[in-house]
């Protein structure tokens, strides 16, 4: 009875009603985002060189080479709102429904640190500049006793984040794009190429942060508070780290 996938049988191997139930994970909520809270949000430097596969150091210098951070973005279903308003606000032209959209991070050791949920309106530069993450990485960055190299954030063309991270003291990695039908140049097609290798492993990642049934469809099937699902997806993104092995 301690691992169910609905919420009716653990009622009924507990012999529970709803209300004590919803206290207990409201309780373990608690505590995984107390620690969460508590643990670093990266890992340091050294602790990346030692954890990821060695075949990363024949691209990044493990001491002199850049700190590698990949950024993806996701979405967790929601109800249409009744409302207008809400409506507009919550509806993803890029998914095609009503959700929330939401940043998944991850480090070359697999570390993976998923960000606050935002509206799905939102487009995916804003939701960099609203989550603060820039700002976090650069103090994470110039605390880190391992090192002091900047972060390399690697994102996908959709991505406009440059200048906002050179004023935080970072770099940018990402593929070339352009507009209209030009051709792109020998040396641009093997930097694309070089970024969606570097960038393989966080399709991966946010896979990890979807593996919840509780996650992955949202308010869809059920009526859970808005916050408590907001709660549970830092918990469970978290608790992700801990429960699978490395893939990269």
């Amino acid at each position: 009875g301690w691992v169910n996938s609905r919420w009716q049988d653990f009622e009924q191997a507990w012999q529970c009603s709803d209300k004590p139930l919803m206290n207990v994970l409201k309780t373990k909520l608690r505590l995984a985002l107390t620690c969460r809270s508590r643990w670093p949000a990266y890992a340091y430097h050294k602790e990346d060189v030692a954890l990821r596969s060695s075949n990363w150091n024949d691209h990044f210098n493990p001491d002199t080479g850049a700190r590698v951070v990949m950024h993806d973005g996701t979405n967790i279903p929601f109800r249409t709102p009744t409302d207008a308003t809400y409506q507009r606000s919550m509806y993803s032209e890029y998914y095609g429904e009503a959700c929330a959209k939401t940043t998944v991070s991850n480090q070359l050791c697999s570390w993976i640190r998923g960000w606050e949920l935002c509206t799905g309106r939102i487009g995916d530069s804003q939701m960099i500049k609203d989550t603060g993450i820039m700002e976090i990485q650069k103090e994470f960055a110039g605390m880190d006793p391992t090192s002091t190299v900047p972060f390399l954030n690697v994102f996908d063309k959709g991505f406009r984040n440059w200048m906002e991270a050179q004023s935080n003291g970072q770099k940018v990695l990402q593929p070339i794009f352009a507009k209209g039908e030009r051709s792109f140049s020998r040396s641009e097609v093997l930097h694309t190429a070089a970024v969606a290798h570097v960038r393989s492993g966080n399709e991966r990642a946010v896979g990890r942060c979807k593996m919840s049934w509780f996650i992955k469809n949202g308010t869809v099937n059920h009526t859970w508070d808005i916050d408590m699902l907001c709660d549970a997806w830092l918990a469970w993104t978290f608790q992700v780290n801990f429960m699978y092995d490395k893939y990269l």
